[in-house]
């Protein structure tokens, strides 16, 4: 039988892992860093090692450069946040996606099986972890959409660095 502390213990875990993520935002959000080209693929072939380094298979069709203008480590934070979220709520197969539709605009999407119809209602309810990466990728002249439909899935759109195409 379990334990009625398990699930406070649980939820001072997920509540500790909220604030630590939390606070790494703001910190990358304060230092100063300049807004530079930056290749969105590789920021994301990045993320993806690390995260099959911790187990995790990801199939991924990148393309080969996708230049956005960013601050690398709130970027790199945004990145690691849907990453994250990936492997918190779901299962294999864990897939990402980074394509450019237009020379206008790249595309990510992440998606991957859900854990179970708990995982499902979580996902929907992501709380300051998602709503900061859409008010970054808001910043940076872009949008995010996540969803649920049996599969956890995010959307990002970035606008390409036009100083990059004319170069």
């Amino acid at each position: 039988s379990s334990s009625p502390t398990k699930p406070v213990r649980r939820g001072w875990r997920t509540v500790h892992v909220l604030l630590a993520g939390l606070l790494g935002f703001l910190l990358v959000l304060a230092a100063p860093g300049a807004v530079r080209s930056l290749d969105l693929a590789q920021l994301l072939r990045s993320e993806i090692a690390a995260s099959s380094a911790r187990g995790y298979p990801w199939k991924s069709e990148l393309v080969a450069v996708a230049k956005v203008r960013a601050q690398p480590g709130v970027l790199g934070r945004l990145l690691a946040n849907l990453v994250d979220n990936a492997e918190q709520h779901g299962t294999a197969d864990f897939v990402v996606r980074l394509d450019v539709p237009s020379d206008a605009q790249c595309c990510l999407r992440i998606s991957n099986g859900l854990a179970s119809p708990q995982a499902e209602r979580e996902a929907q309810h992501r709380g300051f972890g998602l709503a900061l990466c859409r008010h970054i990728a808001q910043a940076h002249g872009g949008h995010l959409q996540p969803g649920t439909n049996g599969v956890y899935w995010v959307e990002l759109r970035l606008p390409m660095d036009r100083s990059a195409r004319e170069a």
